[in-house]
């Protein structure tokens, strides 16, 4: 009975190290391409629409509901660069979604509003977003 519980186990943990290996890259070429795509994910912290907008983000309640790489409550700021072309256009329509909120662009959770911000600090917060923008 030890033998078959101490079997059953073993089979288990192998099997559950086997499920993880899908995500390493089989040649030199396709880690390069993995990397570089997570490179170029990650924004530049020192770019000066990251900082500015970073501390107004940090300063409102936007980090409730969102995060820079991950779903939470809304879509995280990649997910919304990705959707969106780095235009004037795309941080007018962002600025104005931020102060007067908006529902329906990404399901049913309406996004609150934020009427206490100025357009302006609500550019700059659109401008921080599309700082995660992969080319």
């Amino acid at each position: 009975m030890k033998r078959l519980f101490l079997f059953l186990g073993s089979a288990i943990i192998l099997f559950a190290a086997g499920c993880g290996e899908s995500s390493v890259a089989n040649t030199p070429q396709e880690a390069t391409s993995a990397n570089t795509k997570q490179a170029a994910a990650v924004p530049d912290k020192s770019h000066p629409d990251y900082v500015t907008g970073s501390a107004l983000v940090k300063k409102s309640d936007c980090l409730s509901c969102h995060h820079e790489t991950k779903k939470i409550i809304g879509p995280s700021y990649q997910e919304i660069a990705a959707k969106f072309p780095k235009v004037d256009s795309t941080y007018k329509t962002f600025a104005n979604k931020i102060i007067k909120g908006s529902k329906g662009e990404w399901g049913d959770v309406e996004m609150t509003p934020h009427p206490a911000l100025s357009h302006e600090e609500a550019t700059q917060m659109a401008k921080y977003i599309m700082v995660f923008k992969v080319d």
